[in-house]
């Protein structure tokens, strides 16, 4: 078993190696093409930005993508922050107050994008080189470092430059006013994006304090330190677009309907043979309004299953959801929005089995990344459940979640967290099994995602032992190429495109009984340095449904996996567990329920994964939404 700090250097070199678009939104999930897509290369970066920051729309990328750590209002309290996620070893690891002056005033404009480009991974924050373009970095950059910028400052600043400066510098800062001829140097165009990244904005006000003795008049006896900084600041915005009034994240507009008073309905049935719909089951309705904030109703079921809440607040901006809870499991209706004043939301309960034998892994595929002295495994295994009854079991693996589907991983592996849902998994203690909690629904695809290190040393055999029934194709895709692998089970299949990367590839249609075992030996130096991905494109017209769910894993945030990782260094995972709020986590499954709503609705993802990816999410909510009734 390699020691904590091994862990931590391998992770350090993956976390740079997989970092991609990943922090927000859906409409960067990869797209499953017919043909290879011919390999481009991004344009070199020119160091400065491509074309005026536009700070609007910086705030709408802050807003998207940075706000759940640094606050929405800038000053560090994000809610990652303030629910004690963001600590390594126990030691809280606070983000930059945007809100502060002396956060930005000494580093320069450049300094501060290329923070946001590289990340600082020892504080926590990932890098955005691969999620962001060139000018969408410089544009939140800006965005960020002149947040500090105040109202009252700016339009303090423009009476400064008017009475001051405009007859050198010109009304738009170019150095072009009716008084520049008479400078002995050029004046300089305040304009100028390489130049203004190069400057800090304590720089300038020293520039303008001292001033030059060619150049430019010392003005520290005419102005005050207030006049300064505003003139400052107003400068700097010369350079920028979209400045407005005020530096704030701008709110959205209402485009809410009234909500109107009207009635929800729905039946349960029993989705297994022969199974009983007994009286008086807890069924409980949530509303999610516009801002996904919720409430509550809750009421019993009659002897034929049926329910009714009245006097319900409907309103297209809302959506609903209903649990009735069976046998201590809360099943889940659709999701919706409130497109009627009365609708109906049914809900299928189903009788319980802890068989395994209804179990069969219907697709798995290993994605493994060889980097010096660790390979990074992300695998993902299908699972169907053949019978009409809903797959769990008795043990509760955390209190109120219960084990369904057991994974044994390869020997020496060391878990780093899961793409879809990091409460939804217990790793034990050994580091040997995963263990879901998420129960499998009969004739669904139950899907598991799960990213480990092993530990290499240019070989490895890696063994991993299958607690159910396999009948699926199965892919091993590795890279670099100088790794190789042999298998009895999973001949070559040549390369493999993803993006602009290219992996080796293995794979067969399998047939193996539980107990078996999946057994492959790598061999062959694993990368020295550390290489960029690109967003995956994959070539393929096998697999489609679970390929889509292998290159999920890439897409994920990888900061997120070094957070947790380095957190459970010094605590268990059921403490991690309880420091966060299942209201949050609530809120966040339906927001991301919505978010692949809308983007199926554009056309932006394939329709079965679609399909796929929100009973999962349906299934989760289910899985909190009951824990929250149980619990009150």
């Amino acid at each position: 078993m390699p020691s904590a700090g091994q862990v931590v250097r391998y992770l350090f070199c993956l976390l740079t190696l997989l970092v991609i678009a990943a922090c927000g939104g859906l409409g960067g999930e990869p797209q499953i093409v017919a043909t290879i897509a011919p390999s481009t290369q991004a344009p070199p970066e020119l160091g400065y930005a491509p074309n005026p920051p536009d700070v609007a729309n910086g705030a709408q990328i802050y807003a998207a993508r940075c706000a759940s750590c640094h606050g929405v209002s800038g000053n560090g309290q994000g809610e990652l922050f303030t629910s004690g996620q963001l600590a390594v070893n126990g030691t809280p690891q606070p983000p930059g107050d945007f809100t502060n002056p002396d956060t930005a005033r000494d580093q320069t404009p450049k300094e501060w994008f290329d923070t946001i480009t590289n990340g600082r991974i020892e504080k926590l924050m990932p890098p955005w080189a691969n999620a962001l373009t060139e000018q969408e970095r410089w544009d939140v950059a800006l965005y960020t470092y002149t947040l500090h910028y105040t109202p009252e400052q700016l339009t303090h600043g423009i009476e400064v430059w008017e009475s001051e400066c405009i007859d050198c510098h010109g009304a738009q800062g170019r150095g072009d006013g009716p008084d520049a001829a008479d400078v002995s140097k050029t004046v300089g165009d305040l304009t100028n994006q390489e130049a203004m990244s190069d400057v800090s904005d304590n720089v300038m006000y020293n520039f303008i304090a001292e001033g030059s003795a060619d150049a430019m008049p010392a003005f520290a006896d005419e102005l005050s330190e207030d006049d300064i900084w505003s003139a400052v600041a107003y400068a700097r915005t010369l350079s920028l677009q979209n400045v407005g009034d005020a530096q704030q994240i701008p709110e959205p507009e209402s485009t809410a309907e009234a909500a109107v008073s009207g009635t929800i309905s729905g039946n349960i049935t029993n989705g297994t043979a022969g199974g009983e719909i007994p009286p008086d089951l807890k069924v409980t309705l949530f509303t999610f309004d516009a801002q996904f904030n919720n409430e509550r109703y809750e009421t019993t079921s009659d002897a034929g299953g049926n329910f009714r809440f009245d006097e319900v607040a409907i309103s297209p901006d809302f959506t609903y959801a209903v649990t009735a809870t069976y046998r201590e499991r809360a099943f889940a209706s659709e999701i919706v929005k409130g497109d009627s004043a009365a609708f109906d939301l049914p809900v299928t309960i189903y009788e319980l089995t802890e068989d395994t034998s209804v179990l069969t892994i219907t697709g798995l595929v290993y994605q493994i990344n060889a980097l010096g002295d660790g390979l990074q495994v992300a695998q993902v295994m299908i699972v169907k459940n053949s019978s009409d009854r809903l797959f769990t079991s008795n043990n509760e693996a955390r209190e109120n979640q219960f084990a369904s589907v057991v994974i044994t991983l390869p020997p020496g592996a060391i878990v780093l967290g899961f793409p879809d849902n990091q409460q939804r998994y217990v790793v034990s203690e050994d580091q040997k099994t995963v263990i879901d909690t998420a129960p499998v629904i009969p004739g669904e695809d139950h899907v598991i995602q799960i990213v480990y290190l092993v530990p290499y040393e240019n070989s490895a055999i890696i063994e991993q032992p299958l607690n159910y029934t396999l009948d699926a194709p199965v892919r091993l895709l590795i890279r670099p190429e100088s790794v190789l692998a042999t298998s009895e089970q999973l001949p070559p299949l040549g390369p493999q495109t993803v993006g602009d990367d290219i992996y080796s590839g293995y794979g067969a249609t399998l047939a193996l009984d539980q107990g078996a075992l999946i057994r492959f030996e790598l061999n062959g130096a694993g990368a020295a340095t550390v290489t960029q991905i690109e967003s995956p494109v994959v070539a393929s017209n096998t697999l489609i449904l679970l390929v889509i769910a292998a290159l999920i894993v890439l897409v994920v945030i990888i900061g997120g996996f070094y957070i947790t990782y380095v957190r459970r260094l010094g605590k268990n995972q059921q403490a991690d567990t309880a420091l966060l709020d299942k209201n949050r986590i609530i809120d966040t499954l339906v927001r991301q329920i919505s978010e692949l709503d809308e983007a199926h609705d554009r056309g932006d993802i394939n329709h079965d994964f679609y399909h796929h990816q929100r009973r999962q999410l349906k299934e989760q909510l289910a899985e909190f939404i009951g824990e929250k009734s149980d619990n009150g």
